[in-house]
């Protein structure tokens, strides 16, 4: 760990626009200049943080041996691009934070760069030894339970007074319409989830996929963990409208073995050690 001190002293420098617009959209979801007057305190500190870290990592001794190339910039690039819609969209937000292509290209290499060197001073750290993997394992084991998960299926009709056929007596004889013949022809859930679900999951004949509690509409997320396999819940009001619930299979909650938890236990041992040499860098 002696290297995340062994530092050139340099001077501070202004955060970039580049890095102002990658702090913005990961850590607050907007715009610099979108950010709320209620965040901008805590987007300055982070700011300055990620700004300190990563002049830090380019000015280490290791630097010099981990420029990366003008293809890893380009890939970068493209990466970029390919998470706004549009390319107006991604010229029209880089002008509007004041970057073009050369000054974008030089911000996303000075990433990649510190990035490079962030890895190779935890790479540097010796790994977990399988005694201290085992013994993290047997001493949080809870950490390792996967949490009992159920295969569901769902049927919405929604609640719109100012649509006929929607208004909320229409809709609930609908329901129960539908959930008597579910009951008597319960092979029929996906082709009538297919037909009347107004959910997009209509068009997965009703299928939301395995679920564990927590994910769903509160109300939902209760019945739906009542029920027996193979069982139909009764109807379910929620904001949105009414709702069926189908139980496929139940999945139990189980503890992970120790050979199938090691990755995860190695993953969060790196990440504490990258945290740690971040600590250092910047004091």
């Amino acid at each position: 760990m002696a290297n995340a001190r062994a530092l050139t002293p340099v001077a501070p420098t202004a955060p970039s626009p580049y890095l102002q617009l990658r702090v913005a959209l990961e850590q607050f979801e907007c715009l610099p200049d979108a950010i709320a007057p209620a965040d901008q305190l805590r987007y300055c500190k982070t700011l300055d943080k990620m700004a300190a870290i990563e002049q830090a990592l380019v000015n280490h001794p290791l630097a010099s041996s981990h420029k990366p190339d003008l293809a890893a910039v380009a890939e970068a690039l493209v990466t970029l691009r390919g998470r706004f819609a549009s390319e107006d969209e991604f010229h029209q937000t880089m002008a509007r934070n004041s970057l073009d292509e050369t000054s974008l290209s030089q911000a996303l290499r000075r990433e990649l760069w510190s990035e490079a060197v962030l890895n190779a001073l935890v790479d540097a750290t010796p790994a977990l030894s399988d005694t201290d993997t085992a013994l993290y394992y047997h001493l949080h084991r809870d950490e390792f339970v996967l949490p009992e998960q159920r295969l569901a299926r769902h049927l919405l009709v929604t609640i719109n007074p100012d649509i006929p056929g929607n208004r909320a007596n229409e809709s609930r004889q609908r329901i129960l319409r539908l959930r008597q013949e579910l009951l008597a022809h319960p092979h029929k859930f996906e082709r009538l989830a297919a037909r009347y679900s107004e959910c997009p999951t209509a068009l997965k004949e009703g299928m939301l996929g395995w679920v564990k509690r927590g994910l769903l509409y509160p109300a939902i997320d209760d019945a739906l963990f009542e029920l027996a396999e193979g069982s139909l819940s009764l109807p379910i009001e929620t904001v949105i409208g009414l709702h069926l619930v189908r139980c496929e299979k139940i999945r139990p909650a189980r503890l992970l073995s120790f050979e199938q938890a090691r990755p995860a236990i190695a993953k969060a041992h790196r990440e504490r050690v990258k945290r740690r040499v971040v600590a250092e860098l910047i004091g």
